[in-house]
């Protein structure tokens, strides 16, 4: 980053940097933030099952 900067080189294109500079390449970004819950509750109840299921299979030693 610091060879770029001497250069005066944009950091994210090739071109010279000066005010008012405009990528050749524009670059679109998008985040998604995902605040479902759901997956929290999908895996609290496959949880679940899996222990329900763990103790309907166990047969105690026979006496």
């Amino acid at each position: 980053m610091q060879e770029r900067r001497n250069k005066g080189l944009c950091f994210n294109c090739d071109d010279k940097y000066h005010p008012g500079h405009r990528c050749s390449k524009r670059q679109f970004l998008l985040l998604l933030v995902d605040d479902d819950p759901a997956p929290m509750e999908l895996l609290a109840k496959l949880d679940l099952l899996s222990r329900v299921s763990h103790e309907l299979a166990y047969f105690p030693p026979p006496p």
